[in-house]
Parts: C-alpha cells; structure tokens; sequence
C-alpha cells in the first residue's frame, strides 16, 4: 500500500513511516526544516523492516533500499525473504537468517539480480 505505481509507468514509494517534518532555529535565529528520523519507535510493517529498525537502531536511507529488496523480491518469488510465523520470529529471522536464493525457484531470473 505504500507502493504505487504511475500512469506514466513510474513506481512511487509514498512512505515508508521513518521519519517526521521537524523546524528548528539555529544559533543565528534561521528557521529551518528537516527530517528527523524515529529510531525509538517500530513504524512499519514487520517483514519489511530492516534489521537496523527491528533492533531499535537509528534508521535512514539503508533502510528504505532494505525495504524496497524485500518488495523486490517477494514481487519475483510470491514470497517475502523473512517469515515466521510469530512476531518474534519473523525478528529473528531478519536479525540471523540469509533469505532463500531466488534462483533456486526460479533460475530464470538473472544471476544479477
């Protein structure tokens, strides 16, 4: 639901819930606006959350491309890398476990990706 794609054929990634509109002034009085990201909250959707977010670590940028992959390549396989079939597992899964090779069901897929 946070993936949507264009007429034009463009894919979006509307929000992925890491980080929030923040103003702030600095020393001279300018008002500015930046992103701040939420490191202390789980925001987001359990099996496609990096392991830098399930383990409560500051999360940025690394964690969208997580994210993206594992839209990736659930959309080439059916199935997400990660599973379990408690929260905790699927936690323990993303902290320890190497995903499946995707050419193992499907070897024409191209070995780069």
């Amino acid at each position: 639901e946070n993936i949507m794609l264009r007429d034009d054929g463009y894919v979006k990634v509307l929000d992925f819930g890491l980080a929030r509109l923040m103003e702030w002034t600095d020393g001279d009085g300018v008002s500015e606006t930046t992103f701040e990201e939420r490191p202390q909250s789980l925001t987001g959707t359990l099996l496609y959350m990096s392991p830098e977010q399930v383990g409560g670590e500051r999360v940025g940028s690394p964690t969208d491309v997580w994210s993206l992959g594992v839209v990736l390549y659930e959309l080439v396989t059916g199935a997400v890398p990660f599973q379990g079939s408690t929260a905790i597992s699927v936690v323990a899964s993303i902290m320890t476990a190497h995903p499946k090779p995707i050419r193992d069901d499907r070897p024409d897929v191209p070995r780069g990706l």
